[in-house]
């Protein structure tokens, strides 16, 4: 898993560029009812909870990041004030949790951010849920395995004031992403690892973990 630090400084800009992405949430509002009770891992500043949320449910997110969370906390305190939400700190690569969900996402490429040992972090969260509950996992194909032009490559975006840098390096199944965020009188380099889990690799380590009737679906519209 990344460390505390680079999430610490990621949780700024975080919603800057992702914060509008919208194309995965109908696979998610499929599978919910209004009855379900919701776990979702990986909730960083709450884009997927707000979706769940107006559905009417109860819903838990969860992350190892207390500025993406109090990000969260701070544009859904109505939902916790209600007690239709809670958030919290916890890091499933050491336990699980004592509440037990029947419907549980891990949401945009959580999982690919756990470098070393995904069974464990996939066991505390099987332990997690009810017999029988459903499991999403948003998982990643690189980019730079569908267009290796852009590996090593600076690409540069600009949001509002902030001007992005961003590139990326393929190695070992595994991604590293430099972003450099430069504003008027700073700059700030962060540094992610995300590991590429072929189908095979996730199919068995999700078995490993105790899961059963495993399905694949490729893209966001395969519903």
């Amino acid at each position: 898993m990344q460390s505390i630090s680079t999430y610490k400084k990621f949780a700024k800009y975080y919603d800057l560029y992702v914060g509008d992405f919208e194309n995965d949430l109908p696979i998610y509002e499929s599978f919910i009812s209004e009855e379900d009770k919701i776990l979702e891992v990986g909730c960083g500043t709450g884009r997927v909870l707000i979706s769940m949320l107006e559905y009417g449910n109860i819903v838990t997110g969860i992350d190892i990041s207390d500025e993406m969370l109090e990000l969260a906390r701070n544009k859904l305190q109505y939902f916790v004030k209600e007690d239709k939400l809670i958030i919290k700190n916890h890091d499933f690569q050491s336990s699980a949790v004592n509440d037990k969900y029947n419907k549980c996402f891990i949401t945009f490429y959580t999982l690919n951010y756990v470098l070393d040992n995904p069974i464990v972090f996939l066991e505390n969260i099987y332990q997690s849920l009810e017999n029988g509950a459903i499991l999403l996992a948003d998982v990643f194909y690189p980019r730079g395995l569908k267009d290796s032009s852009i590996l090593g490559k600076w690409i540069i975006k600009e949001f509002d004031n902030i001007v992005l840098h961003d590139k990326r390096i393929f190695k070992n199944s595994i991604e590293t992403r430099i972003q450099v965020f430069e504003e008027e009188n700073s700059k700030i380099e962060i540094e992610t690892k995300r590991r590429y889990y072929s189908p095979l690799e996730l199919k068995t380590i999700f078995e490993d973990a105790g899961f059963r009737e495993i399905e694949f679906l490729i893209g966001y519209n395969e519903i």
